[in-house]
């Protein structure tokens, strides 16, 4: 029987910081004759899925709920499962409540979330950890993982402030992880002004007179009153549901100037 004789001679890849495919090159003597075989790899940079906040911001009034969404990208592999936290000073957020966004359910994957105990958040802050996952290997489209809701405290102050994301972490569909990074990691929450309005006593010419009440003929001094003031000028539509005796009319429209919490306005009987 003829021995055969492979000696391999040389291995060698080639792949320049400029090039995006790499040679691989292998050469051999077989039976003494010279072999040479090659091949092209192409050079894919590593898989890094994304994760955005809204570039714009969101706002309410104390106690109200505002709804944003998180969304996340990939590069090349589509991720099977998700992690992240959100963070905002409790002063301002009151509470987060998360359920999976239209590329999490279609994936079979639900948000379950959690207040970290251990570290706890820092005092002061509202903060949740979730995971956007399933008992699957189904892997999750680019688009919206997450719908969240912030429940704005009821003692907001009037201003903005910030939601942040950060401990962004995610696996393939063999648990692997893959590389992850935060494109837009804060969203801004402006808390607007609330706004309320009374009309003082016309103790000028009633007897007795009672704040809010009014006879044909008074009339009456009103104010509107912002709980913070306005960063700019604010014109307030004024109506009257009875503007027939015994009723009351009022302008149709009163500014409150900016930098200023309220203005008055009169409310006149008839």
């Amino acid at each position: 029987m003829t021995r055969l004789l492979v000696v391999i001679a040389l291995l060698t890849a080639c792949a320049c910081a400029a090039q995006n495919t790499a040679t691989v090159t292998g050469t051999a003597t077989v039976n003494g004759q010279p072999e040479t075989a090659s091949v092209i790899i192409t050079l894919l940079p590593k898989s890094t899925v994304t994760f955005s906040l809204p570039a714009s911001g969101v706002s309410g009034i104390p106690a109200a709920t505002v709804n944003f969404a998180l969304q996340s990208v990939t590069s090349r592999l589509q991720p099977a499962a998700e992690q992240f936290t959100l963070s905002a000073p409790s002063t301002v957020i009151a509470s987060f409540a998360i359920t999976a966004g239209p590329v999490a359910t279609a994936a079979a994957k639900t948000a379950t979330c959690a207040v970290p105990t251990s570290p706890p958040p820092p005092t002061g802050t509202t903060q949740l950890n979730c995971v956007v996952a399933g008992i699957n290997s189904t892997t999750m489209a680019n688009g919206v993982i997450a719908n969240v809701a912030a429940v704005l405290a009821t003692t907001a102050p009037a201003g903005s402030a910030t939601i942040t994301l950060s401990g962004v972490s995610v696996s393939n569909a063999f648990g692997v992880a893959i590389l992850s990074s935060i494109a837009v990691p804060t969203l801004t929450v402006t808390v607007s002004p609330t706004m309320a309005m009374t009309c003082a006593p016309d103790t000028n010419s009633v007897p007795n007179a009672v704040a809010n009440q009014i006879e044909p003929g008074e009339v009456l001094t009103c104010s509107v009153t912002f709980s913070a003031a306005l960063s700019a000028s604010t014109s307030v539509a004024l109506s009257s549901n009875a503007t027939v005796s015994p009723g009351v009319t009022v302008p149709a429209t009163m500014t409150v100037s900016s930098g200023s919490i309220a203005q008055t306005f009169l409310a006149t009987g008839i």
